[in-house]
């Protein structure tokens, strides 16, 4: 449910972020992002469904928001972005809510498609 969701931001950032990714591409989930930024934050979208996309640059300009459109991995990008997860600069670890085997792949696919399971993350161990 949405207070499970909102008690794991708030545990993980206090509450308000610097750097939101929407990964997900739907409708709404560029506004939960500038929702939760604090002023001078970035959001950078990386996932996408296709058809129209709404940005509301009120809500940019209202925090002075920076957006990004990421298009594409390269080698070096990736190269580059386990680094800094090996640095422990970018720290994935406290996004993984659920570890599931990879025989629990309905499972997983079942947390996504319920409104009513709270996740953040979900890892499967292949």
């Amino acid at each position: 449910g949405d207070a499970g969701y909102e008690a794991q931001i708030k545990e993980f950032s206090g509450g308000r972020v610097d750097v939101a990714v929407d990964s997900v591409g739907a409708p709404g989930t560029m506004a939960e992002c500038f929702k939760r930024m604090k002023p001078l934050g970035h959001v950078a979208v990386s996932g996408y469904k296709g058809g129209n996309q709404a940005l509301s640059i009120h809500q940019a300009f209202g925090g002075e928001h920076t957006v990004h459109f990421p298009a594409g991995a390269t080698r070096d990008r990736m190269l580059a972005t386990l680094e800094l997860v090996r640095k422990g600069l970018i720290r994935v670890a406290p996004l993984v809510t659920h570890k599931l085997a990879g025989s629990d792949f309905a499972e997983a696919c079942r947390l996504l498609g319920s409104k009513d399971a709270e996740y953040l993350g979900i890892a499967l161990a292949w």
